[in-house]
């Protein structure tokens, strides 16, 4: 007669919490740095090198989303990249974070989402990004 414990403490790695430097199961990223002439479309084009990028099935597109000023509709620059597994979203970190894209010089990190906030970081972390 085997000993018949419950299988739900078999798989204890599956359900953990992500603490700050946890990378696991993250496929955004966030990039700041960017000029104010930049497009969804090139982002599109640099950051899919990497990776397959997640589709928006309700745009049609790729699921890269440009932070803009609300009164010029410019560019901020920065912006998330949604890729269509977390390896693609770490390998863009390791490849163009502190690289220049586009002229300018960027930063790339894994997006931190935050529940209950509203995501968005204050306009003086971006320095000033109309220049």
């Amino acid at each position: 007669p085997h000993s018949s414990s419950p299988p739900t403490h078999a798989a204890p790695r599956q359900r953990t919490r992500a603490g700050p430097g946890d990378m696991a199961g993250n496929d955004m990223v966030y990039v700041s740095g960017l000029p104010d002439t930049v497009t969804e479309a090139d982002l599109s084009a640099i950051f899919g090198a990497i990776g397959q990028l997640k589709f928006d099935k309700k745009k049609g597109c790729d699921k890269v989303w440009l932070y803009r000023n609300k009164m010029t509709g410019l560019p901020k620059g920065d912006a998330t990249v949604t890729y269509a597994d977390p390896f693609a979203a770490e390998g863009a970190v390791n490849w163009f974070n502190n690289t220049d894209v586009l002229g300018r010089k960027v930063s790339v990190s894994l997006a931190q989402r935050k529940e209950g906030e509203g995501g968005s970081l204050p306009a003086s972390h971006f320095g000033n990004a109309l220049g």
